[in-house]
């Protein structure tokens, strides 16, 4: 008995912390201007990063759930929420 009980508790634990949250695309934008001040290039969407290019070699990342930015020199700390998802500006 208890090693069926420890069994179920077990894989109950499993399936409730493999789910993984992705948020909907679109919740937040880069900012416009990103380190040294070059203006936003490109911004790639994807299910855990938003990847926001500068320039030519510049990236800057960010959590598309939370807007927090990593902790990149120059680089904004925060993207901008959008107010039209999932498209936005650039």
């Amino acid at each position: 008995m208890f090693p069926r009980l420890l069994f179920a508790v077990s894989m109950f634990l499993v399936s409730t912390v493999a789910q993984v949250y992705v948020p909907p695309p679109g919740l937040f934008c880069c900012p416009p201007v990103g380190p040294d001040g070059l203006p936003l290039a490109a911004q790639q969407q994807g299910p855990f990063n938003l990847f926001c290019e500068y320039g030519t070699d510049q990236q800057c990342i960010y959590n598309p759930a939370t807007g927090a930015g990593a902790t990149i020199a120059g680089c904004p700390p925060q993207a901008i929420p959008n107010p039209h998802p999932p498209t936005c500006p650039v």
